[in-house]
C-alpha cells in the first residue's frame, strides 16, 4: 500500500488552490501528494468572480489568469458607480485548471488518478484510504467532497448563466451589473448579473437565494426578457452555467484551529468557506487555501480553520431567517444598503472586514422591522447565535 503525505479528496477549485497556494511559497516540493478525482477538470464548468482591492491573500493565487477586470459598477439604482479601491475580477475555471495543471507537472511527487473515495478508516499512525480501485494511506486528508447538511431549513444560492455573443457591439466593458434586483422575486429573493467581457460578449447570470434551486426552464424566459429588455434580441449562446452553493451557518466552525493530530482536514465548502447568508465563497477559499498552506509549510501542528466573528454570525444568522420566511423584506435591505452607504463600505461589509463602528452605521440606516421580526423569531425559537451551526 502507497503511503502519501497528503491525499487530495477531490481534484477541483479547492484542493488546487490550495496546491498552488503551497507553489507560490516554495512550499510544494517537501511533501508526496496524491489527487483523486473521478472527473477530468479541463473544461470551463464554472466561473468565479470576486471583488479585491489586490492587498488580500486571494488576490496572488489568480492575478496571472485574470480573465476580465472591471473598474465600474450599474448599482441596484441603476447608477454607474467607481468600485475603486476595488476591482471586480473574472477567472474562468478552465484557466485555473489549465494554470494547476503545468504547475503540478513540474512536482515528480505528485500523483493524480481517475478514481473516487468511497471510506475512510484512522488508524493510530496514519489514515486508510479506500477508493474504488485501490488502497491508500497518508499523514493527512484534504477533504473537498460536497458537504452532507443536516438542516430541514436549507437555503440555497442557485445560479443558471449564459456566456453570450452577440450580433452588434452592445456592451461597455468596464461596467459590471451586480444584484439588479428587477426582475420576478418568485417568493424567493433573485436578482440578475451581468458581465461584459467584449462590446459583443457577456456572461449573463440569474441568481436566486432560496430553498427552491432554480431550474433552466424557469429561468430562461426571465433571462430572454431581460435581454430584450436592453434591446439585444439577437444573440448566441456560448456557454451555460448551472450551480448551486448551500447557504448555512451548519459549516461554521467553532474553534481557530483543528485539533493537534486530526488527520482530516476540510477544504472548500466543507470548511464553511461559504458565507451563510449570500453563498459568497471563492475567494473566501483562497484565502483560507493561503493560510492553510502557510501552516503547512512551517510543519504547524495546528491547522487553520476559517472562523467567522460572532457579530457577522448574528448577522446572517438574521438574514437567513429572512431569506427562509420573509424574502420581500431582504430584498428592501439589500436596496437600502447599496442606497445609504459608500461602495467601498458596502464591499467590506459582505466580505466581513468592517468595524464594528461602521457595522453600527449600516445597521442604523436599515430597515427596523425586517430585523425586529427576526430578532423576535430567534427568541420565540430559542435558537442560540453562539451555538446555531457551529462544528468542533
Amino acid at each position: 500500500m502507497k503511503h502519501y503525505d497528503f491525499i487530495f479528496a477531490g481534484g477541483g477549485g479547492s484542493s488546487l488552490a490550495l496546491l498552488l497556494a503551497l507553489h507560490n511559497i516554495d512550499g510544494l516540493k517537501d511533501f508526496s501528494v496524491l489527487i483523486i478525482e473521478p472527473n477530468t477538470k479541463n473544461t470551463n464548468d464554472r466561473t468565479w468572480c470576486f471583488w479585491t482591492d489586490h492587498r488580500d491573500s486571494a488576490y496572488p493565487l489568480v492575478e496571472d489568469i485574470i480573465d476580465h477586470r472591471w473598474a465600474k459598477i450599474n448599482n441596484v439604482h441603476q447608477q454607474i458607480s467607481a468600485l475603486k479601491p476595488f476591482e471586480y475580477i473574472q477567472i474562468r475555471s478552465a484557466d485555473f485548471y489549465a494554470k494547476a495543471d503545468a504547475i503540478l507537472l513540474q512536482y515528480p511527487k505528485i500523483e493524480r488518478i481517475r478514481d473516487k473515495v468511497i471510506s475512510l478508516e484512522e488508524q493510530k499512525d496514519r489514515l486508510l484510504i479506500s477508493t474504488r480501485e485501490e488502497n491508500f494511506s497518508c499523514d493527512k486528508l484534504f477533504d473537498s467532497r460536497p458537504p452532507k447538511l443536516k438542516s430541514s431549513e436549507l437555503l440555497w444560492q442557485s445560479f443558471v448563466g449564459w456566456r453570450i455573443k452577440t450580433d452588434k457591439a452592445v456592451f461597455d466593458t468596464d461596467i459590471c451589473t451586480l444584484m439588479d434586483f428587477e426582475v420576478p422575486q418568485n417568493g424567493a429573493l433573485q436578482f440578475m448579473y451581468l458581465l461584459p467581457t467584449a462590446d459583443n460578449k457577456a456572461l449573463i447570470e440569474f441568481t436566486r437565494f432560496g430553498s427552491a434551486v432554480l431550474s433552466k426552464e424557469e429561468s430562461v424566459p426571465i433571462m430572454e426578457k431581460y435581454l430584450a429588455e436592453m434591446g439585444i434580441a439577437t444573440y448566441e449562446i456560448e456557454e451555460w452555467e448551472v450551480d448551486k452553493i448551500p447557504m448555512s451557518l451548519e459549516l461554521n466552525q467553532a474553534a481557530r484551529f483543528h485539533p493537534q493530530g486530526q488527520r482530516i482536514i476540510p477544504i472548500g465548502l466543507s470548511a464553511g468557506n461559504a458565507k451563510a447568508s449570500t453563498g459568497f465563497a471563492f475567494k473566501n477559499i483562497l484565502k483560507h487555501s493561503a493560510q492553510l498552506a502557510a501552516h503547512l509549510h512551517k510543519r504547524e501542528k495546528r491547522l487553520p480553520r476559517p472562523v467567522q466573528k460572532v457579530n457577522f454570525k448574528y448577522y446572517d444568522q438574521l438574514l437567513l431567517r429572512l431569506l427562509n420566511q420573509k424574502p420581500d423584506l431582504s430584498k428592501k435591505l439589500f436596496v437600502r444598503l447599496f442606497e445609504k452607504h459608500p461602495l467601498d463600505r458596502i464591499l467590506r461589509f459582505l466580505d466581513e472586514e468592517t468595524s464594528f463602528g461602521e457595522d453600527l452605521q449600516i445597521m442604523y440606516q436599515m430597515p427596523w422591522l425586517p430585523f425586529f421580526w427576526s430578532i423576535k423569531e430567534s427568541i420565540l425559537n430559542g435558537s442560540s447565535i453562539a451555538k446555531r451551526g457551529e462544528r468542533n
